[in-house]
């Protein structure tokens, strides 16, 4: 009878173990499995670059050389600054529209290690002023 339950714990024990840490997948990967509009998907783990800080709140966004998403969690993103690489896994949810990890089970930060994308500059298109012959009717 011991040896019975002896197995019958390890047999437990190896089904209903620690889970395993799931491998990084990159952002773009992640954004091919989103879900249907307002609705939460896939749980994935990211690897990425913050590209900004407390300014817009609890929500970060993320990139690799691939492409970006948010991040929303009310507590792991606090201590998240622009330019910190990040692992994090949490759930493909539509939001509005907008693809994002929510909510998100672990966050791990590694400060500063990668510069973050500067923003770029972009001219502005140059308007044509209206004229008799470049009337409404032909924009």
């Amino acid at each position: 009878m011991k040896h019975f339950t002896l197995w019958t714990v390890l047999a437990l024990l190896l089904v209903f173990g620690p889970a395993r840490a799931q491998t990084a997948i990159s952002i773009a990967q992640a954004r091919a499995q989103a879900p249907a509009y307002g609705t939460s998907g896939a749980s994935v783990t990211l690897r990425g670059v913050a590209t900004n800080g407390p300014e817009l709140g609890v929500i970060r966004y993320i990139q690799d050389g691939t492409a970006g998403i948010a991040v929303y969690s009310t507590a792991l993103t606090a201590n998240v600054r622009p330019g910190d690489s990040i692992v994090v896994t949490g759930t493909l949810k539509d939001y509005n529209g907008l693809l994002e990890l929510d909510p998100v089970s672990s966050l791990t930060v590694v400060p500063a290690t990668a510069l973050y994308p500067l923003p770029w500059s972009l001219p502005l298109l140059m308007r044509r002023r209206p004229t008799p012959s470049n009337t409404k009717a032909n924009w």
